[in-house]
């Protein structure tokens, strides 16, 4: 549902538990690596109330001129007012850190699961924060970069036995988080149980400042809204 998605996106609503520092890692640590451009949709469209009938989808919502210097009503569709500009600002953002527009993939453009309005915002806004585009108070004054980063390390088998993926954790790191400790969900994981070899390795997704590769742009990185942790219901 809604939740686990949004869980994914961006923070928990309390600050996990578990802290990891340098001395809980086994072996070396990958480097953080930033979100490729393929997979990054500046100007996203979500098609929905589709027509069972006929296989339309009745509404959409489209972000456009993605790429211009200031926004204007005309650039989205499906959304307006103040909707419309915090909407478009988000994706602004992301083509001024990736300066390229390529369109979204049926798989995810096409939202045969949703039928009402709100829903569709929802999933904009989701996305939207899942490529880096935070929205952290509501105006377009409080949109911040964070592209989701990711790297790779081991912890001893006893530290990791019960994780499991999507679960979210801390990690404190000299260098690769700039000695500061930052969220982050386990998006792999591997248990190695052969005797004498125990560990559990995983790739984790980073949430926040991550200092040490440069982008295109001047990065922000604060907090940005937090979505309650998942549940099931």
């Amino acid at each position: 549902g809604n939740e686990s998605v949004a869980y994914i996106a961006d923070k928990s609503l309390s600050t996990p538990a578990t802290l990891l520092t340098l001395d809980d890692i086994i072996g070396s640590i990958g480097e953080v690596i930033y979100p490729k451009v393929k997979g990054i949709y500046c100007e996203p469209v979500v098609r929905y109330a589709r027509n069972n009938a006929n296989g339309k989808y009745e509404k959409v919502i489209q972000i456009t001129n993605a790429n211009k210097a200031a926004f204007d009503e005309s650039y989205v569709i499906g959304l307006s007012g103040a909707d419309a500009e915090l909407m478009w600002t988000r994706a602004h953002i992301l083509w001024e850190a990736y300066r390229q527009i390529e369109p979204a993939p049926n798989d995810m453009a096409n939202c045969d699961w949703i039928v009402t309005d709100s829903d569709a915002v929802w999933y904009l806004d989701t996305w939207l924060t899942y490529m880096g585009a935070i929205n952290t108070d509501g105006t377009t004054a409080g949109i911040e970069f964070e592209p989701k980063k990711r790297i790779a390390f081991s912890v001893p088998y006893e530290t990791g036995k019960d994780w499991f993926l999507t679960q979210h954790h801390r990690l404190k790191l000299p260098h690769q988080t700039n000695d500061t400790a930052i969220e982050f969900l386990i998006e792999k994981l591997n248990k190695n149980i052969v005797m004498g070899k125990e560990l559990v390795s995983l790739q984790a997704m980073l949430y926040g400042e991550v200092t040490d590769i440069a982008m295109y742009v001047q990065d922000v990185y604060d907090p940005g809204t937090l979505l309650a942790d998942w549940q099931d219901s």
